[in-house]
């Protein structure tokens, strides 16, 4: 009876204890825990919305509709293809009133061939490469391709030059190769003239060409080990050719 009195009494005692403490109060999400003596913060996930950024058109290139071959060096007349844009992110800065659009603009020789917009606030990855559109040149010549973005108050824009030949001018440098083979009987120089005459066609100008064959197809493909067994393999060829 006596353990019984007591137990009564120690729970009588608890419970004016929990009536007279203080409760915490929950707040939204988004609010704090806050009770009479301290205050926890929240911990939220920051949205793509709650920042801006620098952005800049880093470099472009251009992928054969039909075939999706990327980075072609020409274009081919009235042949669509898509331009790609590579983008080069910035440091973010929290900034509650970005627009979080990014605009761009894809013109040929000056004229808008396509337009569109990006909501970043969609995705929490920056991407990394932009689609400009698909489009097509009619006239054989040189055209200047240019990629233009927007970003609130950044822009920035970056171009290139392409030249643009009929289908049937790929087998050029194929000719130039074969007449030099039948007339020198020197399988180094007839090479070499079909990659110069390649080289001119996609530089657009015999200087250009003359330099885009020593840095691009020469230098740049003998640091590959692949074609160093190439051009090892046209000496061995040359040589048997010279027996």
């Amino acid at each position: 009876m006596l353990y019984k009195r007591r137990l009564a009494v120690a729970l009588a005692l608890g419970c004016c204890f929990l009536a007279s403490t203080p409760q915490p109060c929950f707040a939204d999400q988004n609010q704090s825990l806050i009770n009479d003596t301290f205050i926890v913060p929240t911990i939220t996930k920051a949205n793509t919305s709650d920042y801006s950024y620098g952005v800049s058109v880093e470099s472009i290139s251009l992928t054969d509709s039909a075939t999706g071959i990327s980075d072609i060096a020409t274009i081919h007349n009235s042949r669509p293809f898509d331009v790609t844009a590579k983008l080069h992110w910035e440091e973010q800065v929290y900034d509650l009133d970005s627009t979080n659009t990014l605009s761009w603009e894809m013109s040929v020789d000056g004229v808008v061939a396509n337009t569109g917009s990006v909501d970043l606030s969609e995705s929490r990855a920056l991407p990394a490469t932009l689609n400009a559109g698909q489009t097509t040149i009619d006239n054989s010549g040189t055209h200047n391709i240019k990629v233009k973005i927007s970003l609130d108050s950044t822009e920035n824009a970056n171009d290139l030059n392409y030249e643009s030949f009929a289908a049937g001018a790929s087998f050029v440098p194929l000719v130039i190769v074969i007449l030099f083979a039948a007339t020198t009987q020197m399988v180094e120089l007839s090479l070499g003239m079909g990659i110069l005459v390649g080289s001119c066609m996609v530089a657009g100008t015999l200087v250009g060409g003359f330099r885009t064959m020593l840095d691009k197809y020469l230098l740049d493909a003998l640091a590959n080990k692949d074609h160093g067994y190439v051009f090892l393999f046209i000496l061995f060829m040359a040589g048997l050719v010279g027996l």
